[in-house]
């Protein structure tokens, strides 16, 4: 549901001149009507589960490459959770960069006719005109930015997650820990 305000983000950002919400509201609208709003937003549904997955595989893996030789590997405290967390972000995005340049790209795409160009071709188009580094241009601000925000994020889930079995509950439901997953999100 948060497509629409995503486009209308990207549009604002990369304008040139003066940014206006109800100028670029009509703009899309008038390149392409309703779907206007949600250009992109395949690519960047599907690009959510492998992100994620990468994501918190990576963390598991850096847990146990931090823990090292301590009994419980495990624990590795806060600020070992938040470099695992950081880094295991910065895997990820690393990982679907591609993906989210083309997303962004798809985006700001201007069409006079109101055709949008395919997915396939772009990315093709991308990869022959400007070649393969082309598709990980702006990677390090987007590191920059993610690797906190991962950090946080994972290890404030962990610590949510180590709460909930302490004082809430013995034995955490996956259902459970997915809604301490979505609060640590918020924080």
């Amino acid at each position: 549901a948060t497509a629409p305000l995503d486009r209308l983000k990207v549009v604002l950002q990369v304008q040139t001149s003066r940014a206006s919400i109800v100028p670029a509201v009509k703009s899309i609208w008038k390149e392409g009507g309703l779907f206007g709003f949600f250009r992109g937003n395949g690519i960047n549904v599907f690009k959510v589960a492998p992100e994620s997955a990468i994501k918190f595989y990576t963390y598991e893996m850096l847990k146990n490459v931090i823990g090292g030789n301590k009994e419980d590997h495990r624990d590795i405290g806060t600020s070992g959770r938040l470099v695992a967390g950081g880094l295991a972000g910065a895997v990820a995005q690393t990982a679907i960069y591609p993906m989210d340049l083309v997303k962004t790209r798809l985006q700001t795409y201007a069409c006079e006719s109101g055709k949008v160009p395919n997915l396939g071709k772009l990315s093709k188009d991308i990869l022959v005109q400007e070649g393969p580094r082309a598709f990980y241009r702006g990677l390090v601000p987007s590191l920059l930015g993610i690797i906190p925000y991962a950090g946080i994020d994972l290890a404030a889930y962990e610590k949510l997650k180590e709460m909930s079995k302490t004082y809430i509950l013995h034995d955490s439901g996956m259902e459970f820990m997915l809604s301490f997953f979505n609060v640590s999100r918020l924080l």
